[in-house]
Parts: structure tokens; sequence; C-alpha cells
């Protein structure tokens, strides 16, 4: 009979997790307590909105991606394991109280470092501060656990813009990333953003990727310095979940996720994409499920190494996937309020482009806030087009460039497993069409909270609204010609 031997890896551990109420974190948090049986998790919470780190706990575990857990396991026997510790990754020692820190360096055996801002415009300052600063002060955590066996740091597969092919291996940093932070913690922002600006260019595009490599170097050379149990997971583009606990799950609008809603809404009508656009995706429990997988490799194979795992389910080309989601999101799921008939186009040049979002976004956006002022209400959408416009902007280089990553240390970990192992932490499936279509409930379901119980409604409207949007094109279409007939008849 198989033994779960991933299970087994993590059986009477004691954790330390950060990140634990972000997208990935939350996910690899609940898998751990469902088919675990770990000892006891402490979680990093930082107090947020008038709530301290003990009423975000609890908020964490309303949501419904623990609801499987919660029907084989009590709350109280899930907070007997999972310990809250208030602090913040932008601080110094992480804010922690030494009471907190002694508990932790006493106890903990695994290190599991997800937080991190993923904005990639985000401030240079705020970017440092958390994501590079904020590894430093969790090495120096780890350099005082005395029974560390693993530190996993969660960086991301676009850490290295200039490597085409991203390999399973360290590479150097753009900056001395110690430098970097007595910058950050010297200066103020406007000047921060000033001097970061000098490190910026088609590598180095925004200051998500220049702290993802700095923060990589931190680790690494806190490996060849102190010896540093070191597991560098490099997960590509995370998108929403493929199949357990929940089928579509996500909680978030990032990269894809917003495309997706934005056009569900009406809202956006154009993008210049090409057919070779192709973006590098993982659905996000498949990225956790290799993370642990990974652990127990490393903890059996490699122990007291540097292993790194480059994390990719497969490369997408966007149009050939966007007829599904448009099906999705027209037919089978449409959101409770739709701006617009969603019809996102895809011009291949910037002309082109511009004409399109001239007319369909820019008139349509004057129109509605004109309407909107006109009953006294606060318009919107010109500033929802200048919102998308700039999260655009952002992932642009990800859209017009291609990477391919080396796969070797995952696969070969893979192959590793029993049929038990394949059943439970496998990434085999590929029903691209159906997680699509799961991925647009999700959104709707989980993000927009929309009730199931109104689909059948909301399809009977996007019927309306589609009729309505080929009436305006039809009348704008004859008057059109009619323009044009009578300016060349005359």
């Amino acid at each position: 009979m198989d033994v779960d031997r991933i299970a087994e890896v993590f059986k009477d551990q004691v954790l330390f997790i950060t990140g634990a109420t972000g997208f990935m974190g939350k996910v690899f948090l609940e898998r751990l307590l469902r088919v675990t049986e770990v000892r006891k998790i402490f979680i990093l919470i930082r107090p947020k909105r008038n709530k301290n780190s003990e009423e975000r706990l609890i908020e964490l575990f309303a949501n419904p991606l623990f609801d499987q857990l919660k029907s084989i396991k009590s709350m109280s026997e899930i907070l007997e394991k999972v310990i809250v510790i208030a602090g913040d990754c932008s601080y110094k020692d992480l804010n922690i109280s030494p009471a907190d820190r002694a508990a932790i360096v006493s106890q903990v055996s695994m290190i599991y470092h997800f937080a991190a801002t993923v904005k990639f415009n985000e401030k240079f300052k705020r970017a440092i501060e958390l994501n590079v600063r904020g590894t430093r002060e969790m090495v120096k955590i780890a350099f005082d656990c005395s029974n560390l066996i693993v530190f996993c740091h969660v960086s991301t597969a676009y850490s290295h813009l200039h490597e085409k092919h991203l390999l399973e291996k360290v590479y150097d940093a753009p900056a001395d990333p110690h430098e970097i932070i007595e910058i950050a913690e010297k200066y103020n922002e406007e000047k921060v953003e000033k001097l970061m600006s000098n490190f910026l260019n088609k590598f180095v595009p925004n200051s998500y990727v220049f702290t993802k490599a700095l923060s990589e170097s931190l680790v690494s050379n806190a490996y060849e310095t102190h010896n540093l149990p070191l597991l560098l997971c490099r997960p590509a583009v995370v998108i929403p979940m493929m199949k357990e606990p929940i089928p579509g799950w996500t909680d978030n609008l990032n990269n894809i996720s917003g495309i997706v809603a934005a056009s569900g809404l009406g809202v956006l009508r154009t993008i210049m994409l090409t057919e070779e656009t192709e973006l590098n995706l993982i659905p996000v429990d498949y990225s956790t499920s290799n993370i642990m997988v990974a652990t127990w490799d490393y903890l059996t194979h490699h122990k007291s190494t540097l292993r790194v795992v480059n994390l990719e389910y497969e490369g997408i080309k966007v149009l050939e996937g966007w007829p599904v989601y448009e099906d999705a999101f027209r037919n089978l799921y449409p959101f409770e309020i739709s701006l617009w008939f969603p019809n996102l186009s895809f011009p291949k040049n910037f002309l082109l482009y511009c004409i399109q979002y001239f007319f369909y976004q820019t008139i349509p956006a004057l129109l509605v806030d004109g309407l909107l002022k006109l009953i006294g209400k606060k318009p919107i959408l010109r500033r929802a087009n200048q919102k998308i416009n700039k999260e655009i902007n952002a992932v642009r280089i990800f859209m017009d460039n291609k990477w391919s990553f080396e796969q070797e240390n995952v696969r070969i970990a893979n192959k590793l497993l029993n049929d038990l192992e394949i059943t439970k932490y496998g990434t085999l499936q590929r029903d691209r069409v159906n997680f699509i279509k799961k991925s647009v409930l999700g959104i709707r379901k989980y993000v927009f909270k929309q009730d199931d119980k109104t689909i059948e409604r909301s399809k009977k409207r996007i019927k309306l609204v589609f009729f309505i949007d080929r009436c305006i094109k039809l009348t704008f279409f004859v008057g059109l010609v009619y323009f044009l007939t009578n300016l060349f008849m005359r």
C-alpha cells in the first residue's frame, strides 16, 4: 500500500509562514492543514483596517477556501495548530515581540516566505521595504532557528528578464541588496523613486522585478555564508485554482483575471495583442502542490543544499484561449452587472488600437459619465479606463515578450511520486476549457460575491445588453452610411 511521503515530511514539524493571508499563502496554509499532520504553524499577520492580527485570522478562516477543511476539522482543532504572530514584513525585525521571536527560533523547523508586494507599479520605497528588507529580516530569524531544516523562499519566474530561458540556478543581482535597503531607509519616497530609476531598463522594467531579483540574492548569499538550507521556488504567473479544494477559486483580479473581469463587465473593449502573445501560467493549487513536493524532494535527496525550482504549468497563447473566456461570461456565467456587452477586440497595430480605443472606450466613457453627472452620481468609467490602462501598461512587457523556463528539478521530483501522491499532489490535469470556465465562475462568485442563483437572471440580462449593443451599432452604421452618401453625392 502506498504511503504519502510528502505528508510524512511535514508530520510533527513546526512551520513559520509569511504571506498566509495572500493568494498563494492561504492556499498553502489550507493544504497543509487539510492533508498533513503538522504540529504547529506560526503565521505572521499584520494589523489592518482597524482589525488586529487575531481578528484577521478569524476573517481568513471565514473564506470559502477553508470550507472543506472545516468540514473535516473543527475550528478549535485548527486554532490549536495555527498561532498568530502579530508583525509586518515591511518593518525592521518584522515588528514582532521578543516573546514571539523567542518562540519562533526555539521551535520552528520549516520557514516559508511568501510575503511580498506583487504590484508591478509599486513605489520603490515600499517594494524595497517589503520584498528586500523583509526577506533580510526573515533570513536573520532563520539564522537563529536551532531546528531549521528548510527555508523556502517564494520568488517569481520573472526575476531575471534578461534570461530568455531561465535555468534552475542563482543569477547575479542588478545591485547590492544591502545598499539598496540603506537607500530606502535613508531617503523619502520621492528621492528613492528618483534614485532607483537609474536601475530601470528593458530587463528591469519595474520595482517588482528589481526587488525580487535582490531578494533572491539575499537568500542565496545566506546559503553561501551561513549554509542556510535553501529551497528557492519561482512560480510563473499564478492564476485561479485548477481543481482543489474549489475549482476556479480566486480572491483577486491580478494579471489575466483582471483582464477577464474587465472584459466580462464590458469595461475593457480593446487591447493590443498578437497571435504570438503567450502567458506562462500556473494554477495556484498546482503551485503550492509543487512547493510541497519540492520540499519532500529537497529533504529526502538534497538536504542542506541550495535547490532552485522553476514552476510553470504551461504557456497559453491568449488569442487561442480567449473564445472560451468569452463564451463563459456571455453564455454560462455572465456577471450580474455589465456596462456593455462583453466583446474584447485584439488589434495588431497601434493605429488600429487607438481608433478602436477612441470609439469603444473613450466615447462610451464620456457618455456614461455625462449621464451620471446629470443624475447627480459620481463619474466612474473614465477613471476605470485609466486604472485598467495603468495595469495593462504595467504588464505590457510580459505580453510583448516570451520566456521559457527549465523545469528539470520539478519533473524529476514528480517522476518519483507513487500513485497515492500523484492523486494528491499531481499536476498533470490538462482540461484547459473546463478550467477557464470555472475560473470565470470563480471570479463571479468569490471576487464579485455574486450568488449562483442569479446566473439565470444574468443570462437574460446579457441577452438584452447584446440586443441593445447591436441596435446601437446598426444605428451608428446606418448613420455613417447616410452621412457619407450625402457627402459624396453633393
